[in-house]
């Protein structure tokens, strides 16, 4: 197998997967509308603990498929990514995750307003002094900081060459981020925001499933955008359903 064959075979098998649940934690049944909705404004916290162990899961799943046993198996990376890589005798080692870097820099970079800035060289640093991820910082400065920051976009011609990585381009970013303020954006690295094709394809995909009469999109409006008179309406109805089936 090659490294396409190996992810549509595992892509294949995780598509078998659809429905099952990972017996791995259980939340109380909300005694009513009230609290269903109280429980719906925290559940998100258990996402990151959901998510690691999901990835254990999915390691541990692949890896009891015996068509991967004689060249390879799959690692769970933390805290590299992609999150599951198969490790073994294929080629190429690792698809290119360049479309997902472009569509991000290319969808943030606006410079003096947003500036992307690519890593410096620190390989000969400790391994724990390297570093290796791209920053995107947001202008912070009054009316005329930005005028005199625009000025010196038109004197470098900036706006005409586009985002690049060389040195020369990466330093003139790295003077404007020393001239002015600018702050760290932490929504920099959410790959739902940069709008990848086919990221934004999976997200259709999986935003379009139905659970219990309604998309995940709409649970999503419903729970975080609708009104409490619409969330008690809906999980309420959702309760007395499940309290009927028992």
């Amino acid at each position: 197998m090659n490294t396409q064959e190996v992810l549509a075979s595992a892509s294949a098998h995780l598509e078998s997967l659809t429905g099952y649940v990972f017996d791995v934690l259980s939340v109380s049944r909300p005694n009513g509308p009230e609290a269903a909705a109280n429980l719906a404004k925290v559940v998100s916290k258990l996402s990151p603990f959901l998510g690691n162990l999901i990835e254990f899961s999915t390691v541990e799943f692949l890896n009891a498929r015996q068509e991967y046993r004689s060249f390879g198996q799959w690692k769970r990376q933390d805290p590299g990514f992609p999150d599951t890589v198969f490790v073994g005798s294929v080629t190429p080692v690792r698809d290119s995750g360049r479309s997902v870097a472009e569509a991000r820099d290319n969808h943030y970079h606006n410079p003096p307003d947003y500036l992307v800035i690519e890593p410096e060289d620190t390989t000969s640093r400790p391994r724990n002094l390297q570093q290796t991820n791209t920053n995107g910082y947001k202008f912070q400065g009054t009316s005329e900081q930005s005028t005199q920051a625009r000025k010196l976009i038109e004197r470098w011609d900036l706006r005409k060459r586009g985002y690049q990585v060389t040195s020369e381009y990466q330093a003139h970013m790295r003077e404007l981020l020393a001239a002015f303020p600018y702050r760290l954006d932490t929504n920099f690295a959410k790959i739902d925001r940069i709008m990848h094709a086919d990221i934004e394809a999976f997200k259709g995909r999986v935003l379009a499933r139905e659970i219990n009469g309604h998309s995940i999109r709409e649970w999503s409006r419903l729970l975080y955008k609708g009104s409490d008179e619409m969330r008690r309406q809906a999980l309420g109805d959702l309760v007395r359903d499940q309290r009927r089936e028992d």
